[in-house]
């Protein structure tokens, strides 16, 4: 049913990431028409529009927070739509919108005490302000409401890992191992972490495990490591290599 609500709302998201601004407006508008009935719009509607204005850099932000908070004000609980409210005052005004968006992610986990990824939010929003002390703080409150939530992991691993503080970054990234799936971005992350604490013999092993497994598709970044191991090993054929 190519005429269905959300998936008008797809293909305007699709419409944004081609910078077809105007196209994806006609397609949001048509969904929300399709979707309103005598209660008014679809708050899920709504709030998909809303997503996809956030993630898309074409994205009307403010477009974006005119729809989620009509949502929101439909839907008052739902989580969601009270994270991507949070994100969209974030973007619409960079640097100002971050007591709107605190207020968005708190009241996220007012509704839903579980909610680890609205902690993850308000991270970000005080890394961006470069306040270390509530980043650690959330970041912890994250793991603390859902011990499986792998991101929360990932972001103290790399917490520690810049501040020098290698086992207890080396425990987050067990951690994070512990609740994702294995694959050459985690065997990457160990080997970068052996780089960090020297162990360069550890470094090359799993840097080269990462070339093995993801072939011609394999990061610069990962060669930039094994570059750097065999420097520092003395290995230097190896390095320009």
């Amino acid at each position: 049913n190519g005429s269905a609500p959300l998936i008008l709302v797809g293909l305007g998201h699709a419409d944004l990431h081609d910078n077809k601004t105007n196209d994806a407006r006609q397609k949001f508008e048509a969904a929300i028409t399709a979707a309103t009935t005598k209660k008014g719009p679809d708050p899920i509607v709504l709030s998909a529009i809303g997503r996809a204005n956030v993630d898309a850099k074409a994205g009307d932000f403010n477009y974006a927070i005119e729809k989620l908070a009509a949502a929101s004000a439909k839907d008052e609980k739902n989580t969601e739509i009270l994270l991507q409210l949070g994100n969209a005052h974030r973007k619409a005004r960079p640097g100002e919108g971050g007591g709107e968006a605190f207020k968005s992610y708190k009241k996220a986990l007012e509704m839903d005490p579980k909610f680890a990824v609205a902690d993850i939010r308000l991270a970000k929003l005080f890394e961006s302000q470069r306040n270390w002390d509530f980043v650690l703080e959330f970041l912890t409150d994250a793991v603390k409401r859902d011990p499986t939530f792998a991101p929360a992991y990932y972001e103290l691993f790399y917490y520690y890992f810049y501040r020098g503080k290698f086992p207890e970054a080396e425990a987050q990234l067990t951690n994070y191992i512990s609740n994702t799936d294995v694959n050459w971005e985690t065997d990457y992350l160990q080997a970068q972490l052996s780089w960090a604490k020297k162990d360069f013999t550890s470094a090359i092993a799993k840097g080269e495990g990462v070339i093995a497994a993801t072939g011609d598709k394999t990061k610069p970044k990962v060669y930039k490591l094994l570059a750097d191991a065999s420097f520092q090993k003395g290995e230097y054929a190896n390095a320009k290599k």
